[in-house]
């Protein structure tokens, strides 16, 4: 039979969590986790396991959730583009839409904690200011040189090899990928094997292949003109 020391501690409002027992006289006093903290916990190993727990709920919890947002920006700002000419009832692509970075950061977070985000586009004449407004938005802006006929090349796999890299250095929490890409077909397993939550944040003609894989799917359309520059 235990003694009183070595009895495990459980608490019926956290039922998912493993109980707790004290530390052997030789080791250091582990403090015991308090119930609402307790809970907290418990319910983020939920939303990361299961679709059971919307984001909302979770966060009506006092809950920090963590997400990490990775952005292909000529993806986004062209197809930004041709998604402004429709909700303007044109026949083609508004070449006077221009993206608010800011606003555009806020949508994807959606009240969580932004732990990381980043933006990939090509390498800037020296004078272009472009990119300094981006990361005065709350940015990490990562550039690449174009090719010899001034392409961009090799942007998604850099995109997808920093996701692969990042889902084995910190804990699963949520990744957000604004692009719209099939290339991303293989990487989204595995990012979800190893834990991780994984978002697309994408216009309508996102490729279905990555849309059905995803965890969750934003349409940008429904939130073009939240993050729209005035």
């Amino acid at each position: 039979m235990k003694s009183e020391s070595q009895q495990s501690f459980w608490d019926p409002i956290a039922p998912h969590c493993h109980p707790l027992t004290d530390a052997s006289p030789k080791d250091a006093p582990k403090p015991r986790l308090q119930p609402k903290r307790q809970f907290r916990q418990s319910l983020h190993r939920e939303f990361l396991s299961s679709s059971r727990w919307s984001l909302p709920l979770v966060l009506s919890y006092g809950l920090t959730v963590s997400i990490y947002i990775f952005c292909d920006n000529s993806n986004i700002f062209i197809e930004g583009q041709w998604a402004a000419g429709r909700a303007d009832g044109m026949k083609g692509p508004n070449t006077e839409f221009r993206i608010d970075y800011g606003q555009l950061l806020s949508v994807c977070a959606g009240g969580r904690r932004v732990e990381q985000a980043k933006l990939y586009g090509s390498v800037p004449p020296a004078n272009d200011s472009l990119w300094r407004y981006i990361q005065k938005q709350g940015w990490n802006v990562k550039t690449m040189e174009r090719n010899l006929a001034n392409k961009e090349k090799g942007l998604d796999l850099e995109i997808a090899l920093d996701m692969n890299d990042l889902s084995r250095d910190v804990p699963a929490a949520t990744m957000l990928l604004l692009a719209g890409d099939g290339d991303y077909l293989s990487l989204i397993p595995r990012l979800q094997q190893r834990g991780w939550k994984v978002e697309i944040a994408f216009y309508q003609n996102v490729a279905l292949s990555i849309r059905t894989l995803a965890d969750c799917f934003i349409p940008l359309e429904d939130k073009l003109h939240e993050f729209r520059m005035k």
